[in-house]
């Protein structure tokens, strides 16, 4: 192998490091059997102008490397004290800002509740930033380096020993109620060309609000919680769902159409098809083919299965 050869690996090398912080928690001879969880394929996350991280169409940063990013690139299963990498897992999925760094930044495999938190801060009277100025943006995680994300219960089972608060969460999260599909990726994490960003406002306008009463209800009476109300309308959803509903209607499948095509071509299949799951009702092949009659083009690159389906 020559000189040449062997300085354009290293660069590669180099470059794919400085895109990405994997979890190697295998790699520590504590953790050497935890087995990580199977990652779902496409994953949201929320950002208005108050959020700790920072997410824009290039990077997706943590608070750490938002502040220090010297100090950014260390994965928390390698260079930190197990008492501190649990200290840091516990103040970030407990939300204690200004209580330790946090290199972590959460993302949802729920749509529905991702969506229920956009509504959550736009009224939230501590923050209640403007729809023009919320964004929800979608990753396809098959285009990242194997262990960029990790599922929140794998740190939390690694590290619950250590640290109280993460015995409590982990009980809260298993009884099954109260988990909502939440990821992590750590440090600064490119995700140019693998995501796509669009406002809240924008979805509002093609029809968003209409999905579900609930959303109307809390964006025009300003009223609105968050993971409580998640868990009410997943129990409404399988209610209904048990007295044989009627079929989705049309307009409902031509709002997720429209607001799926905000997204763009890669994106607006799996878009659509999560929302038009957020409504009640069993699917009619007949309404299905005059909803996408005219979407002859709405298609989805396709991809190895190597991950469970998004939830609610």
């Amino acid at each position: 192998m020559s000189v040449e050869d062997i300085t354009e690996r290293l660069q590669a090398v180099t470059v794919t490091a400085s895109d990405c912080v994997p979890f190697h928690p295998t790699a520590t001879p504590r953790w050497r059997d935890l087995q990580l969880s199977a990652i779902p394929r496409y994953l949201f996350r929320i950002s208005t102008p108050r959020s700790a991280c920072s997410i824009d169409d290039v990077w997706a940063k943590s608070a750490d490397a938002v502040l220090t990013p010297e100090l950014s690139g260390d994965d928390i299963f390698q260079t930190r004290s197990d008492s501190e990498a649990a200290h840091s897992v516990a103040n970030h999925l407990n939300w204690r800002r200004g209580q330790g760094s946090s290199n972590l930044v959460s993302w949802t495999s729920s749509l529905l509740y991702a969506l229920q938190y956009v509504l959550y801060r736009h009224v939230d009277r501590r923050d209640g930033p403007d729809m023009a100025d919320i964004e929800i943006c979608v990753i396809d995680t098959t285009e990242f380096e194997p262990r960029v994300f990790i599922r929140d219960m794998d740190p939390i089972e690694a590290f619950a020993a250590d640290h109280a608060a993460l015995q409590k969460l982990r009980d809260l999260r298993t009884g099954g109620e109260y988990y909502f599909g939440e990821y992590l990726s750590q440090g600064a994490l490119r995700i140019e060309g693998k995501c796509q960003i669009i406002s809240a406002e924008a979805m509002i306008g093609k029809g968003l609000l209409s999905l579900r009463p609930e959303f109307e209800m809390a964006y025009y009476i300003k009223t609105c919680g968050w993971a409580k109300d998640v868990v009410e309308m997943r129990d409404s959803l399988y209610e209904q769902q048990q007295q044989q509903p009627p079929s989705v209607r049309l307009e409902t499948f031509q709002s997720a159409i429209e607001i799926g095509q905000l997204f763009g071509p890669h994106w607006r299949l799996p878009i659509a098809t999560n929302l038009v799951a957020l409504t009640p009702g069993h699917l009619d092949p007949g309404i299905i083919k005059v909803a996408f009659r005219n979407q002859q083009d709405f298609t989805v690159r396709i991809r190895p299965v190597r991950s469970h389906p998004t939830s609610l």
